[in-house]
């Protein structure tokens, strides 16, 4: 769970740096940030929620890692509490399916710094 809080944390800090670095950039100067704010305006948007939607993703993985930990550790403590065996909770834990947002979330940062590096 760790690793998905410093991945969703990177994410959103690197997109708030990015839009106030170009996004502040003072369009009568004519610096690269504000080159790119001017002309690359749609890719650098598109980049920053790309990326803003990597950490959302990230967060949903990390909730869903903290409910089948919560689930894993009432199994062990109250077998009886739900039903289900704790082999069973391990499993679906491990599962394809479980880790779809963490597939998607590093599709989304993909394809958000090809967005930035195009722009």
């Amino acid at each position: 769970m760790t690793i998905m809080g410093i991945l969703s944390t990177f994410c959103i800090a690197a997109v708030a740096l990015v839009l106030d670095r170009i996004g502040s950039a003072d369009l009568e100067k004519k610096t690269l940030f504000a080159l790119l704010w001017r002309d690359q305006r749609l890719f650098v948007l598109l980049g920053s929620s790309c990326v803003a939607l990597a950490a959302a993703l990230f967060y949903q993985q990390r909730s869903a890692l903290a409910w089948f930990y919560g689930q894993i550790s009432l199994s062990i403590e109250s077998p009886s509490i739900n039903g289900i065996e704790t082999d069973d909770w391990y499993k679906d834990a491990d599962s394809w399916a479980t880790w779809t947002p963490y597939q998607s979330a590093f599709t989304a940062l993909t394809v958000g710094i090809t967005f930035y590096g195009y722009s």
